[in-house]
C-alpha cells in the first residue's frame, strides 16, 4: 500500500488499481511496477475503506487533485512510507501494544485471506486478493 497514489483510488467506482511498487535499494527509493503481470491489478473496494482513505486524504488537506501524491506519506509528508521508518515508529509499537508481538505485517496478508474464505469467498479470489 505504500506505492499506492491518490489517482489509483477511484471513490466513485470503488476500486482502487495497484499499478506501482516502491521498494528500496540500500536507503534509495526505487518506484517500478509490480514484480509480477498479476500484480497489476484493479480491485474492488468496501465503502468503508473507502471512507476511511478519504477521511486520511481530508485529514491531509489533500484531494482527489493530487493525482501524483502518495497516499501514505513519510514522516515529512515529502514521499511515501519507508519500511523502516513505519516498522519501527507504526508497527512495532502497536504489536506490543496489542500484545502481538510476533505479529508480521504480511500475517495480516494471510489473515485476510483466512476470513475471506471463512466468509465464503471462494480460494482462488482469495488468494488474487
Amino acid at each position: 500500500m505504500r506505492g499506492l497514489r491518490v489517482r489509483s483510488i477511484d471513490f466513485l467506482r470503488s476500486t482502487l488499481t495497484v499499478s506501482e511498487s516502491v521498494g528500496e535499494v540500500r536507503g534509495a527509493l526505487v518506484i517500478g511496477s509490480p514484480k509480477s503481470h498479476a500484480g497489476r491489478r484493479t480491485l474492488s473496494v468496501p465503502e468503508p475503506l473507502l471512507q476511511l482513505l478519504a477521511a486520511h486524504l481530508r485529514a491531509q488537506g489533500r484531494t482527489g487533485a493530487d493525482r501524483d501524491g502518495w497516499v501514505f506519506l513519510d514522516r515529512r509528508q515529502t514521499g511515501p512510507v519507508r519500511y523502516g521508518n513505519f516498522r519501527a515508529r507504526v508497527w512495532l509499537p502497536a504489536t506490543r501494544r496489542s500484545g502481538l508481538e510476533s505479529l508480521c505485517f504480511h500475517d495480516l496478508r494471510r489473515s485476510a485471506a483466512t476470513a475471506m474464505v471463512h466468509a465464503g469467498v471462494d480460494v482462488r479470489t482469495a488468494q488474487a486478493r
